[in-house]
């Protein structure tokens, strides 16, 4: 048995409001910007878009199709899976964006502008912002079981290729520091020895 609709559309409508709202309203300048869209080919940059659209889409329309009473049209389709243990999978993608959301914020508030941030998530990855969007989008799929929710995946790729331009960035402005903390730290999961 799936959890109710209202369920997963008020988890949805919450991600939403918390990834476009507070996201949007935190403090850009705090970023630092070591890396720019138009270093990424136009073929990866375009995977990105579409991957961040359709995790808009399924964050935004899932609930709007709710409220409006028109859900259906995503839970009757062929691109709805329905299983024995569906409701267990749910629960891991609902867990799953959870952690991702507070990766995302705990990062953010990490940053220290203008200096080497090893601090908060930073101790144990070097990316941990992407790490955090990467279980919100992967989160998705399992929560409303619509293979249309496998869409923000195709932001993954890009994200991934930013992170090469980043490192070089960090490497220059901070030398051996940096070195040294890639060393003792894993890209997007914590280093195990």
């Amino acid at each position: 048995m799936m959890f109710p609709e209202s369920v997963v559309a008020s988890v949805l409508a919450l991600l939403g409001v918390l990834l476009f709202g507070i996201r949007s309203a935190w403090d850009s300048r705090k970023l630092p910007r070591d890396h720019s869209a138009a270093e990424l080919p136009a073929a990866l940059l375009a995977i990105g878009y579409a991957g961040l659209g359709a995790f808009m889409l399924v964050t935004i329309g899932y609930p709007v199709l709710f409220i409006l009473g028109w859900l259906h049209i995503l839970t009757h389709s062929v691109l709805q899976l329905r299983f024995p243990g569906d409701t267990a999978v749910q629960l891991a993608g609902m867990a799953m964006l959870a952690v991702g959301l507070v990766l995302v914020f705990w990062s953010l508030r990490a940053i220290e502008p203008g200096a080497l941030t090893t601090t908060g998530p930073y101790t144990y990855v070097r990316h941990p912002m992407y790490t955090g969007y990467v279980l919100a989008f992967a989160g998705l799929f399992p929560l409303t079981l619509d293979l249309l929710a496998l869409g923000p995946l195709l932001a993954v790729p890009p994200q991934i290729a930013v992170v090469r331009y980043e490192e070089a960035v960090l490497k220059a402005r901070y030398g051996t520091a940096y070195r040294a903390y890639a060393e003792r730290t894993g890209r997007f999961w914590p280093r195990t020895r």
